[in-house]
């Protein structure tokens, strides 16, 4: 049986706007009317039993199992104003029709009509906008009429007026009677006026939220919303709330972690903490397809679903990933990212960008002087490094000065046993930065003997230096004890084991030295002074199957295709738990690049599209960062990261699709089409 997916819980940043970038918005999958092929308009929504949902679309009656659409029209093709599901049937009602959808033994759908078998003269005249469905019985609702089917029969109930839609507080069925206030529907079908909600009078109701202990807010369209409590209605005491007058509150509904979702004509969808502050802002500029919210409802993963006048947005409320997104392109496409002093930097193509950390109000601001292509941000002994096309920097006090003039800082690495050094790749070579009196890192020399392009640099467990080509070659190199020139060198071709000597990376992990090739992981065996290929990454890594990541440090940060999920490291992955399905089925998964955040946090970051290197690189022509290694897939960037875990077969997609994914907690490289980058927030 095919399963709607579990949509993963969180958060993210999606900034069409540099200025937008500070407020943190959940990732939104979106559904075109291209895609489900039918109208746009979709005015109520309803999941059922088996997690499938159906919409209230202008076509008809819309299902969605996770991986296919299908439209049930009624049976004149009515618009279709609402649905709901109870008892295994979708209820829905359109103008002058209403009655259910429910599946025959062999699994089609048939309709049958409740309308057409009453004797009514309104059933045959009235549009039905509301349906709400409880286990003794359905409310099918006009704006003049409720009609109250109770699994067996219909009757027509009259209320005192016009009316808005019925909604369930508490055990109690509330709605408005225009120009008059609030009405409770009575078991026996008769009605009562609730005491003080004359208030309401002046204004349309749009939606009545439950609280807790009896409480319940009012959602008007032009007066904000109301407070009840103590048996008094009274203006809403919440910040937000003259924004929503402005923006004509349509849609409101109580989130299970008692917050609330409430959604606007003019201003999309609105997302508040339980205590009342506002958890994130979502609208066309933002992430959602359209500014009207038509309907709204929480499915049973907790995620949220918004009905909007054009298509059908998927909210992940439920994700503790965050993801930052720039879709205007000022920032560029993102390589690199680091937290420093309370402050979280990102290396784009365009420069170095940052904003307060952790909350993220304040707009990514370009530091200035750091315009270029930026390839790594790292932070050593207490100093942010970037390395940059043009050289590198020392960022400090919100500047950036340059430290070294030679080009393409490309990767950055401390020197074993000499903490007053390090060691970087860069377009010509072996560069050596040293501590100043000051204790500042600061340019110390560029070693002899190789000055050729040098894309990665990692030391192994006996202290040699491997390097490898920004397209072609992996070298070991021992330096002498000055690091002033390379002492020796030998560089491993075809015939040493290699599957190819092209995009090559290597790594460390769990003081094990990695090489990758191709699809194939290497060590090298010192005794044998050669490359032995190993069975499974995994044999390397303490990690097993389904067992938590090391739970040193606070966070696990990952980058991939089309975002960046983060990770906690007290998170466990496994089939059940939704950071572990948003990670797997992010494009890119386990192909991004992970690695230490300052602090005991983990940050990724990988390389995109940016600058070929000056043409006078040495030693092997121009590094394309287009081409070769950084067109391709990348391995694992291992480095620092002490574990790895395999899951088994886990449902990843909407229709139910099952793929086997190994994970690496680790530096897992890969190259980003669009900027962005992301954290968790638990």
């Amino acid at each position: 049986m095919r399963k709607l997916i579990s949509y993963v819980n969180g958060l993210l940043f999606l900034f069409p706007a540099l200025v937008a970038l500070g407020q943190e918005i959940p990732r939104v999958h979106s559904f075109s009317s291209q895609e489900y092929q039918a109208q746009g308009q979709n005015w109520s929504i309803a999941q059922g039993e088996e997690q499938w949902v159906y919409f209230a679309n202008s076509a008809g009656v819309l299902e969605y199992d996770g991986s296919r659409w299908d439209l049930l029209p009624l049976p004149n093709r009515q618009v279709v104003r609402a649905v709901a599901y109870a008892q295994g049937k979708v209820f829905c009602g359109g103008f002058a029709e209403f009655g259910f959808w429910e599946k025959e033994h062999y699994g089609a759908w048939t309709y049958r009509s409740l309308s057409q078998s009453l004797q009514s003269e309104k059933a045959q005249t009235e549009e039905i906008w509301h349906i709400l469905a409880r286990e003794e019985f359905v409310l099918f609702q006009s704006f003049s009429t409720l009609f109250r089917y109770d699994y067996d029969k219909v009757v027509a109930l009259e209320p005192p007026g016009n009316i808005m839609f019925v909604h369930e507080i508490g055990g109690r069925l509330l709605f408005q009677v225009l120009e008059k206030g609030l009405y409770e529907l009575l078991p026996g079908n008769s009605f009562r006026f609730v005491e003080g909600s004359e208030i309401l009078a002046a204004t349309t109701v749009s939606t009545l939220i439950p609280l807790a202990d009896g409480e319940f807010l009012v959602g008007t369209t032009s007066q904000g919303v109301f407070h009840f409590r103590n048996g008094r209605f009274s203006a809403w005491e919440n910040p937000l709330n003259e924004r929503l007058r402005l923006t004509q509150l349509n849609k409101g509904l109580a989130l299970h972690d008692g917050g609330l979702a409430l959604g606007t004509i003019l201003d999309g969808l609105f997302v508040l903490n339980p205590d009342g502050s506002l958890r994130f802002h979502l609208n066309q500029e933002n992430g959602l397809q359209n500014n009207t919210v038509l309907s709204l409802v929480e499915d049973q993963d907790h995620n949220l679903w918004a009905g909007l006048d054009k298509g059908i947005d998927l909210v992940e409320i439920r994700s503790p990933l965050t993801y930052f997104s720039d879709h205007s392109g000022k920032t560029g496409t993102i390589y690199a990212a680091a937290l420093f002093e309370n402050r979280l930097y990102i290396g784009t193509n365009h420069g170095v960008f940052y904003s307060d950390w952790p909350h993220g109000k304040t707009p990514f601001q370009l530091l200035d002087g750091t315009q270029g292509q930026v390839w790594e941000l790292q932070v050593f002994d207490g100093q942010l490094l970037c390395g940059h096309n043009n050289g590198t920097f020392l960022l400090e006090d919100g500047k950036a000065r340059k430290i070294s003039q030679i080009t393409g800082g490309w990767k950055t690495v401390s020197y074993p046993g000499r903490p007053d050094l390090l060691v970087q790749g860069s377009y010509n070579g072996i560069v050596i930065f040293k501590k100043d009196a000051g204790g500042r890192w600061a340019f110390s020399h560029r070693a002899d003997g190789f000055l050729q392009p040098i894309r990665e640099l990692e030391f192994d467990p006996s202290g040699h230096l491997w390097a490898v080509h920004s397209h072609r070659g992996l070298h070991r190199i021992r330096l002498d004890k000055d690091a002033r020139r390379v002492a020796e060198i030998r560089r491993f071709e075809s015939d040493s084991g290699l599957s190819t000597e092209f995009n090559l990376h290597i790594f460390s992990v769990n003081d094990t030295f990695v090489i990758h090739s191709d699809t194939s992981f290497f060590i090298y065996e010192e005794g044998a002074r050669s490359l032995q290929k190993i069975g499974r990454l995994g044999d390397i890594f303490p990690g097993r199957r389904g067992q938590s990541p090391s739970r040193a440090g606070s966070r696990y940060f990952y980058f991939g295709e089309k975002g960046a999920p983060v990770l906690p490291r007290h998170q466990r992955l496994s089939p059940g738990n939704p950071a572990d399905k948003r990670l797997r089925e992010s494009r890119g998964a386990g192909k991004g690049d992970l690695s230490f955040l300052p602090g005991g946090g983990r940050l990724c970051a990988a390389p995109g599209k940016g600058p070929a290197p000056p043409a006078n690189a040495q030693g092997g022509g121009t590094p394309d960062p287009e081409g070769g290694a950084h067109g391709q897939k990348r391995a694992a960037d291992l480095r620092r990261l002490p574990a790895i875990y395999a899951q088994g077969p886990v449902p990843l997609s909407p229709g139910g699709v099952r793929r086997r994914l190994v994970w690496l907690a680790a530096g897992i490289r890969k190259r980003i089409h669009e900027p962005t980058f992301g954290r968790l927030s638990l």
